[in-house]
């Protein structure tokens, strides 16, 4: 009978018959046909995505193993910066999925103008390992747009405590100055040493979309502007090598009061924010900060605070202090700077 190979001696050789039978059943090793069309499972960014990121790669996942090369072929976009000539493509290991990489980041629109769009299909000529052919198919998204913020301080909240017995708010000090430094003319009645201050600053940021989270900033620059600074020796007698005038991120809160003097720091942006007694606006990268209060924003009030202060709080025999504006300053009023992806 068929499948049976019958040996000299007559006998059947029972391993030989199970052998050739296995062979016929699997078509003798050759390859079999597809399991059907191939279909695009996912894509993503989904089609009709809004504020996606610049940086964002395209990926196609399938649902069996595809042919590398008639899939690359069949992609098509006109959008500057997917071309297939500006986009590498890296597959898995079992050819399901392919990323598409821009080898250029995409870009985005001004807040003013309207999002960029970009579009891409892959066509009919796609096939999988086993010759199927896949359905056109047609994706776009559109990048997010930047926004740039300019954020004044809270003229409630800005200020500077001794952390003892002085509290100053809304700008009392000279009409428009937050003081930090040691200061003479505070001097508890009957004592003599000179009392610490320090100076504080709060930015509301409820003004930003409910959408935007950390990873949408990207860029925040907070802005004080030095205005006196007496004696002129102050920075000499009040810091150190290592330290100067030291920025930390702080928060104290919807009220400022004397114990926020000593109300520990969240982190610190800079030992150095100003290192001489020059009257000129100073600036420091507080992206790091304004992201960690974002991830906050219920737990903080939508704020973001800071507090300035000389490297030497108590400098024995010394008389000097630093005073920068506050919300009432004008021109040279606190600000916060910042720049954020939105749809």
């Amino acid at each position: 009978m068929r499948g049976v190979i019958t040996m000299k001696d007559g006998r059947t050789s029972a391993l030989v018959l199970l052998l050739a039978l296995s062979l016929t059943a699997c078509g003798g090793g050759t390859p079999g046909p597809s399991a059907g069309a191939p279909e695009l499972l996912a894509i993503s960014p989904p089609n009709g995505a809004v504020g996606v990121h610049k940086d964002t790669n395209i990926e196609l996942s399938f649902n069996q193993p595809m042919n590398h090369a008639s899939v690359e072929a069949a992609y098509v976009s006109f959008s500057e910066g997917l071309r297939r000539d500006q986009v590498t493509f890296v597959w898995n290991a079992n050819s399901t999925k392919v990323t598409i990489d821009p080898k250029v980041d995409l870009k985005y629109a001004d807040g003013t103008a309207a999002p960029i769009t970009y579009s891409f299909l892959v066509g009919s000529s796609a096939a999988d390992q086993a010759g199927g052919t896949l359905k056109e198919t047609v994706a776009s998204f559109r990048t997010a747009r930047q926004f740039t913020a300019v954020l004044g301080s809270q003229a409630a909240l800005d200020g500077y405590t001794s952390g003892r017995d002085a509290l100053y708010s809304n700008g009392v000090v000279g009409g428009n100055t937050a003081r930090t430094g040691g200061m003479g003319d505070m001097v508890p009645e009957g004592g003599s040493a000179t009392v610490s201050v320090r100076a504080f600053f709060s930015f509301d940021l409820s003004g930003l979309p409910p959408t935007v989270v950390p990873g949408d900033l990207s860029a925040a620059t907070l802005g004080l502007e030095q205005v006196t600074v007496y004696p002129s020796s102050a920075y000499a007698d009040m810091t150190t090598a290592g330290e100067q005038l030291i920025l930390e991120q702080v928060n104290y809160g919807n009220q400022l009061t004397i114990t926020d003097f000593g109300t520990p720091a969240l982190s610190l942006v800079t030992a150095a924010f100003s290192k001489d007694a020059a009257l000129t606006r100073r600036s420091a990268d507080v992206l790091t900060q304004v992201r960690d209060d974002l991830a906050n924003r219920a737990a903080r009030g939508d704020r973001t605070q800071y507090r300035l202060r000389f490297a030497k709080d108590q400098p024995e025999g010394s008389y000097g202090f630093a005073d920068f504006a506050t919300a009432e300053g004008g021109a040279r009023a606190p600000s916060l700077e910042l720049k954020y992806l939105a749809p």
